[in-house]
C-alpha cells in the first residue's frame, strides 16, 4: 500500500494542528508572564522603593 503525498499532508496536518495551536497558545502565555514580570519589576523599582 503506497501513501502518496496528499494523503500524508493531509495526516500530517491534521495531526500536527494541535500541537502547532498548543504551541502557540504556550508561546502567547509565557510572553505575557513574562512581561507581566518585567513590568511588575519595573513598578517595584521605580515607584515603591
Amino acid at each position: 500500500m503506497k501513501v502518496t503525498d496528499s494523503e500524508n499532508k493531509k495526516t500530517l496536518s491534521a495531526s500536527t494542528r494541535f500541537n502547532i495551536l498548543f504551541m502557540k497558545r504556550t508561546n502567547r502565555v509565557a510572553i505575557v508572564m513574562f512581561l507581566s514580570g518585567i513590568l511588575y519589576k519595573l513598578i517595584d523599582w521605580l515607584f515603591l522603593s
